[in-house]
């Protein structure tokens, strides 16, 4: 592959990673308005996957284009057969399962702030009783304080 063919597509890239730094999005992209505490957070959860899936799936279906178009065939050329490479398999299984562990340290605080209890029983007013409930999935969390 030559130079100038080499431009392009990391013009497209650097074009779509562009609209992430800015925020600016299509109005089909954007989230209703946030009415609680954390919503924002969570919004900025949701565009930091949303831009890290978007940006690999672009690249996944360039190199899809690319080795489609270099490996077609052609008259007289035999095909190349080959084991494998296994660095290669071990960098793309090590790179999503290290996007997926950082994801989900930074999305711990996000999740878990909605269903911590910010009140304790030394701030209620005299007379008046805190009820707490928590439903899971097969379960229920409760606890009472008077």
């Amino acid at each position: 592959m030559h130079r100038p063919a080499l431009r392009t597509p990391l013009l497209v890239l650097a074009l779509a990673a562009f609209p992430a730094l800015a925020r600016a999005l299509p109005f089909w992209l954007k989230l209703p308005e946030g009415v609680s505490s954390y919503s924002d957070r969570v919004d900025d959860l949701f565009y930091l996957i949303l831009w890290i899936t978007g940006i690999i799936f672009v690249i996944v279906e360039f190199l899809l284009l690319f080795f489609l178009f270099r490996y077609r065939h052609r008259e007289g050329r035999r095909a190349l057969y080959t084991h494998g490479n296994n660095r290669v398999e071990v960098v793309w299984t090590i790179v999503p399962a290290v996007i997926c562990v950082v994801l989900a340290l930074l999305s711990r605080r996000t999740w878990a702030d909605p269903v911590t209890v910010v009140c304790s029983p030394n701030h209620l007013l005299p007379g008046w009783c805190l009820v707490v409930l928590r439903a899971e999935c097969w379960a229920y969390c409760r606890a009472w304080w008077a």
